[in-house]
């Protein structure tokens, strides 16, 4: 006699799925459905890789942009320069001013003078300077989005530089992102040259973790191509060159106090993604389905066919193609496709599948993956979850008694 046994999928689903209660039992003909109650929050995973990335660096900070509600994005700061000189005009010369131990010959003056050659007055190259160059940690990035790049669309990155002394308003700033090149950073070959300085504060409260802006704040220097970098798989480094120009008048009177530099790199970073050339996949973590491939491989046995679909709030996946794939060394074992609803996440298991997972005697250990086709984009929503998952089976049990 041949009986669909639901009692048996529902018993090992309690036992797999740490006692969860179905929402609900259905039962049709002989295809008895599941469907469980369930909430991972994909939008974290991708949180984590940004906040992975950029690490515990104290001079980078990341802030979730709460108000930006259709993509998920983060504003990276970065403090690219805090520097602080010391000018000395009583060298025994009246042609002569000493800045951070080194003297430059200067014109006569009263109240004004000129220097008679570039002053530099800051360079992270210098070796005493070493430790003061930033290094942004991006080669990690895309070790989680393969066969991706972040979409340079709206990646926007600006600088901005104060100081509470008029004299940085004659400066000269240069600034070099410098790649990583296995270990040894290779100087960049267009410095970013800011003269006419406007002298602004970004006004960001890097107490929080939160930013309530839907953009970036007003004033600051526009710096183009940071897009590139983010897409490099490479670290950068940052090094600052402030230098104070021949013949250009000086105050005399700016030089009463230290001067005070500070110099933040801001970028607003939303993450849209964009498919580069085949074999472009997000790959979920083994969480994500934790407990599915044990659940699958406890009743393979008993079981013709299996249909599962995982309900989402929303589904930027929906343009790919969901994969569960197991290889072992070189060879593939399974690879099984399925495209995708708006909402939904599916895949159905058929007869043939089922037999190729039995054959794997306990040893089904499925990963889970959406393929995308080169030029697919994809934007990362601010919440997407799961809400339900429903098995749908086709399971044959035989039960012998006395006739």
């Amino acid at each position: 006699m041949k009986k669909t046994y639901l009692f048996l999928l529902t018993a090992l689903a309690f036992a797999i799925f740490a006692c969860a209660i179905p929402s609900e039992i259905e039962v049709r003909g002989s295809i008895p459905k599941l469907k469980f109650a369930t909430q991972t929050d994909f939008s974290e995973e991708f949180s984590n890789i940004i906040k992975d990335a950029f690490g515990n660096d104290e001079t980078i900070k990341k802030q979730d942009c709460v108000k930006v509600n259709e993509v998920q994005t983060f504003l990276i700061h970065v403090q690219a320069v805090d520097q602080s000189f010391a000018f000395d005009l009583d060298t025994g010369s009246i042609n002569t001013i000493e800045i951070d131990g080194v003297e430059y010959n200067i014109s006569d003056y009263t109240t004004t003078f000129q220097f008679e050659t570039d002053a530099v007055i800051f360079d992270s190259d210098e070796e005493k300077n070493k430790d003061k160059s930033i290094t942004l940690p991006l080669s990690s990035l895309g070790d989680n989005l393969k066969g991706f790049n972040f979409s340079s669309d709206n990646i926007e990155a600006k600088l901005y530089i104060y100081s509470e002394n008029e004299i940085i308003e004659n400066a000269v700033i240069q600034i070099r992102f410098d790649k990583d090149d296995n270990g040894v950073f290779v100087h960049g070959d267009n410095p970013i040259i800011i003269n006419d300085i406007v002298l602004a504060r970004s006004g960001i409260d890097l107490n929080l973790s939160d930013y309530f802006e839907t953009s970036l704040p007003s004033g600051g220097y526009e710096i183009d191509g940071f897009a590139g970098m983010l897409n490099d798989n490479a670290d950068y480094q940052i090094n600052v060159k402030v230098t104070l120009p021949a013949n250009k008048p000086i105050q005399k009177s700016w030089l009463d106090d230290d001067v005070k530099i500070t110099a933040e790199l801001l970028v607003w970073f939303p993450l849209e993604l964009e498919a580069r050339g085949e074999g472009a996949a997000i790959e979920f973590p083994e969480s994500t389905f934790d407990g599915v491939g044990g659940f699958i491989d406890s009743v393979v046995e008993y079981m013709e066919e299996l249909s599962l679909i995982v309900e989402m709030n929303k589904n930027p996946f929906q343009d790919g193609i969901l994969v569960m794939s197991q290889s072992e060394g070189s060879e593939m074992l399974y690879n099984i496709e399925h495209s995708m609803g708006a909402k939904t996440l599916n895949f159905k298991l058929s007869d043939n599948n089922m037999r190729i997972i039995e054959r794997l005697s306990g040893d089904f250990n499925p990963k889970f993956s959406v393929k995308f086709d080169s030029g697919d984009r994809l934007s990362i929503p601010r919440s997407f979850n799961t809400t339900n998952i429903t098995f749908s089976a086709k399971i044959s049990y035989m039960l012998m008694g006395d006739k």
